[in-house]
């Protein structure tokens, strides 16, 4: 499935929780179509933002900026495109994100950070629900006119997304608790 089937396919998802007509393509023109291309990547953004999703975090090291030095820094690093949200800088003490840069002291600068995952495909799919919800009470005002209605898919959204979060925040506790030599895992096993 292309990006764009798998983007009309949630959009249909979220039309069909507040009992509005499906879309066949992203430029058919419809109302419908209009008010989720207008939400659709915020949204997205805004959700990938909120969290460290598994599916979503990447590390890369930057390419430094040449002859830039900012002030109170040594060095200058460009973000990456689909950058979102830093989540870690390795090996540096004193650094700063300004702009679509990390400044820092240090020579090499590697990241964690979450992405701009746009291909729906490589969702998780309890991110994809809370993610339908969302799209459905941004777009349900303009659609419908009820607020009741908007703010019952924002509730349901705000459940949904705690519920994504738990279970992406748990599928790496293993990882974090493998040092069989630290205190916290002698005093649990």
């Amino acid at each position: 499935m292309d990006q764009d089937a798998g983007k009309v396919r949630l959009i249909n998802i979220a039309l069909s929780r507040i009992g509005e007509f499906s879309i066949t393509a992203l430029d058919e023109g419809t109302p419908q179509q209009q008010k989720a291309v207008t939400f659709f990547t915020n949204t997205r953004k805004a959700l990938l933002r909120a969290h460290p999703w598994n599916f979503a975090v990447h590390e890369v090291e930057l390419a430094r900026i040449p002859d830039e030095t900012p002030y109170d820094f040594q060095y200058a690093f460009q973000l990456p495109a689909d950058f979102l949200r830093l989540l870690k800088v390795h090996d540096a003490r004193n650094f700063k994100v300004q702009g679509r840069r990390v400044l820092s002291d240090e020579k090499v600068c590697r990241i964690k950070y979450v992405r701009d995952v746009e291909d729906p495909s490589q969702w998780d799919s309890t991110f994809t629900d809370a993610f339908t919800y969302q799209l459905a009470g941004d777009m349900t005002y303009g659609l419908v006119g009820q607020a009741s209605m908007s703010e019952l898919m924002l509730s349901l959204a705000s459940q949904k997304l705690k519920i994504a979060k738990h279970i992406d925040a748990t599928e790496d506790v293993q990882d974090a608790m493998d040092d069989s030599n630290s205190a916290v895992y002698a005093a649990r096993f």
